[in-house]
């Protein structure tokens, strides 16, 4: 069942794009990372997709309305004046509404003249059987116990939200949304500023989470665990109106589909490209200079990766056994991957993805040597 599907969305600000042409389906149950360089635009597309802001272009279909979305922000506006538990029981606008009128109907029975006081009485009982009806002290106790669940200890309760450190707003948006329990999830980086114990907690409820998952995040170990599927937003590379492009390792963590659209994107950039890469496929499809950085000296090949390898002096091994080559790139690819996967995975992963790096090692140097590489 179809629960948001977008078509051609575009956004536009001061006069330059954003993005364009995004296409977005989100099924039942699924489990969908949105990823893609800083400043490319994915914030601004789940805000364009809640509606919290107007897109330029496109059509969305919500089979769900907004009001009944899970909404996970970096950095929520709210009042200066409302409080952290203020702020969880918005989750719940039904029952918070009932709350303040109970607690209104308190105050006017006690502030009550003798005169005033039957009647004020009677419109306590009233806003007190709503609010029982509703469960709402059931409500309040499950409210707080999920509070303390993610750390937000009784004495923060009263702290206005926007003095709250960022770790403090990120576990309050998941404790409101674990409450709201709604039908479809947004998160923009939901791991940000969270301890492992946090991060375990939230794992272990979206495994067993019944709606959809749509969210940001450049948190590998997470995307990895969470994602069913991931979406690749590089529309900057097609519409950026800089003529020059800076990309360090553009290919690491990214599925051969993905790499070869890369490839073509950056093949049809009409700029200038500087790229950083070990990537020799890539260099090989894209490069028309080389500078090969050795021992503080930079020494440029102009005709392109090819001509560096001949000028090298390397063996044209890759082309009398095409299976040899490409095995050593996908056991290159695979290191690069890990590599810069340092400090994004979980302590206890750390110590096999070592293992794995040395022993990619060890396997490309006997293979090169093989080469005579």
């Amino acid at each position: 069942m179809m629960i948001l599907k977008a078509e051609g969305l575009v956004k536009e600000w001061k006069g330059h794009r954003i993005f364009e042409n995004v296409d977005l389906e989100v099924k039942d149950r699924s489990r969908l990372a949105l990823i893609g360089a800083n400043g490319v635009g994915k914030t601004t597309l789940l805000q364009g997709l809640i509606g919290r802001i107007a897109l330029d272009g496109g059509r969305i279909y919500r089979r769900i309305p907004p009001s009944d979305w899970g909404l996970l922000e970096q950095d929520p506006e709210t009042s200066e004046k409302m409080t952290l538990l203020d702020f969880l029981e918005t989750g719940d606008p039904v029952r918070a509404e009932a709350k303040r009128e109970l607690r209104y109907r308190e105050r006017a029975m006690i502030q009550a003249s003798q005169r005033e006081l039957p009647k004020q009485v009677d419109l306590y009982g009233i806003a007190l059987d709503r609010y029982q009806s509703l469960d709402g002290y059931k409500w309040e106790k499950e409210l707080e116990q999920t509070a303390l669940r993610f750390g937000l200890k009784e004495e923060c309760w009263k702290t206005p939200f926007p003095r709250l450190s960022g770790g403090q707003k990120t576990r309050a948006q998941l404790a409101r949304m674990m409450m709201q329990k709604p039908a479809f999830l947004l998160m923009d980086e939901p791991t940000n500023h969270l301890d492992e114990k946090t991060l375990s907690d939230l794992e272990i409820w979206l495994a067993d989470y019944p709606g959809a998952v749509l969210f940001v995040s450049h948190d590998r170990t997470f995307i990895d665990r969470i994602a069913e599927e991931t979406v690749e937003f590089f529309v900057r590379i097609y519409f950026s109106e800089a003529n020059l492009l800076v990309l360090d390792e553009p290919t690491n963590y990214l599925d051969i589909p993905t790499r070869e659209r890369m490839e073509e994107a950056l093949k049809a950039y009409p700029g200038t490209l500087v790229i950083v890469s070990h990537d020799r496929h890539l260099l090989r499809k894209i490069s028309n200079c080389v500078a090969d950085i050795q021992d503080g000296t930079i020494t440029y090949f102009p005709g392109g990766y090819e001509e560096y390898r001949q000028r090298q002096g390397l063996k044209n091994w890759e082309q009398s056994d095409p299976d040899f080559a490409n095995r050593i790139r996908e056991l290159e690819l695979k290191r690069a991957q890990l590599v810069g996967e340092e400090g994004m995975v979980h302590p206890d992963d750390e110590e096999q993805r070592l293992k794995e790096i040395r022993r990619l090692t060890t396997e490309l140097e006997a293979l090169k040597k093989e080469a005579d590489l």
